[in-house]
């Protein structure tokens, strides 16, 4: 048996009518294409607008950014031309030398570096604040000053590795 209160909420829902749902689908005035189809909400006022330029778009630096912008220029079939030249022997030293200038590189640079600063301040911290070193020369190096180790969990990396890996894979 349902509690009253329960019941109610349930009644008043289901009397509500059929809820229309917008997943994965742009509002109706998106297709506006004379304007930003971008709305966002003030903090201030907790107004809803409209943004019709770049200055007062809140996204504006997504719309520009090299992902996006590059995406009118990716083609749409792979051919013959480009699988001889993937298959290159060549293809190794070519990618070496384009990481740099890789749209996947600069889409995901950010994240990269964030990764990289917080493994480099753990490596740091724990070498010269938490156990010192021991140089080629086998001499142990104390610390420069005995402050706690620090670690990152191991759980997110467990989490994700399946999902990377098959991500990577396919």
């Amino acid at each position: 048996m349902l509690s009253p209160r329960l019941s109610v909420t349930l009644l008043l829902l289901l009397a509500s009518g059929p809820l229309p749902v917008h997943g994965f689908v742009p509002p109706r005035s998106c297709h506006d294409f004379g304007q930003l189809a971008s709305f966002w909400i003030s903090s201030s006022d907790l107004v809803v607008r409209r943004s019709t330029t770049l200055e007062e778009d809140p996204l504006a630096d997504v719309r520009t950014s090299y992902i996006e912008v590059s995406r009118q220029y990716r083609r749409t079939r792979y051919t013959h031309d480009d699988w001889l030249k993937h298959r290159s022997p060549d293809r190794f030293l070519s990618n070496l030398a384009q990481i740099s200038t890789s749209g996947i590189y600069r889409g995901i640079s950010k994240e990269v570096a964030t990764v990289t600063s917080i493994a480099t301040l753990v490596w740091a911290w724990n070498l010269f604040l938490g156990e010192g070193w021991t140089d080629l020369s086998g001499i142990h190096h104390d610390p420069v000053a005995q402050l706690p180790l620090l670690k990152l969990p191991l759980t997110p990396y467990t989490l994700a590795s399946p999902s990377l890996g098959l991500l990577l894979v396919f």
